[in-house]
């Protein structure tokens, strides 16, 4: 069953077409890379995908029905997103953090009651951040400030997850950490996962699927292993690569 499907998207600013002639379809609780040099169109993307931006020709359609047909709340109880940058400007608490991901599901004057506590507690347990409830958010690393805005997006308890460079600016270790947790949400949740990568080896050992774009095209869409090859990744990254046994992928001259 495919829960996000594009239909010839086209998004164009100005005279620009910043993506164009986009289709593809993925299926429900699985994992897809997005992939593709710096200006290739990946957050644009995303941000089409969940709504925040609008296309300019072609249709969105999430569980069977358009993205344009869906309220602002009900997008939201269908879609979390994770932007690469979790600033905030006001120090929340990293649970106060958590508990804004049960917003979609309150009235405009009801307030936290105990379920959305339990809710936020589980979603903090699963993502090892629950002994940080009480830290101010701007006081966390890098790592575990992710850990905190994946929490938040699990508390919102929807069905797809969507994530712009989650693993960018943090060391080997953290990013590790990170794709695990986001697979290990995608088995125990069957949450459908969209994540914006740069790190290939780390789109090759935990995707199901890659979503390639080139120059605003769709290069390739397919499982990992049909996309992540020598050949194509020289197609889109102008470079000479190679995989080696343990899915890595290396850089070569």
């Amino acid at each position: 069953m495919n829960i996000i499907t594009a239909n010839n998207i086209h998004y164009k600013i100005k005279d620009k077409e910043i993506l164009k002639n986009i289709s593809f379809a993925i299926p429900k609780g699985s994992i897809t890379s997005i992939i593709g040099m710096n200006g290739s169109g990946k957050t644009t993307l995303i941000k089409l995908l969940c709504g925040i931006t609008k296309p300019t020709k072609g249709e969105i359609v999430i569980d069977n029905k358009a993205v344009k047909d869906y309220s602002i709340k009900e997008r939201s109880q269908k879609i979390s997103i994770v932007f690469q940058s979790v600033d905030t400007d006001f120090d929340f608490s990293a649970e106060q953090i958590v508990l804004m991901g049960r917003m979609p599901y309150q009235t405009l004057l009801s307030s936290d009651n105990a379920e959305d506590f339990e809710i936020c507690k589980q979603s903090m347990l699963a993502t090892g951040t629950w002994h940080l409830r009480n830290r101010l958010i701007n006081s966390l690393s890098g790592g575990e400030k992710q850990r905190v805005f994946i929490a938040r997006a699990l508390c919102s308890q929807t069905d797809i997850i969507m994530l712009d460079e989650p693993v960018a600016n943090l060391d080997t270790k953290h990013q590790i950490e990170i794709m695990r947790l986001l697979r290990q949400i995608q088995k125990e949740n069957n949450s459908t996962i969209l994540i914006v990568l740069h790190d290939l080896s780390l789109a090759k050992k935990y995707s199901d699927y890659v979503l390639a774009l080139k120059d605003g095209q769709m290069r390739f869409f397919d499982k990992q292993e049909n996309v992540l090859t020598n050949e194509n990744i020289q197609s889109l990254f102008e470079i000479n690569a190679k995989i080696v046994e343990d899915n890595n992928v290396i850089i070569t001259e």
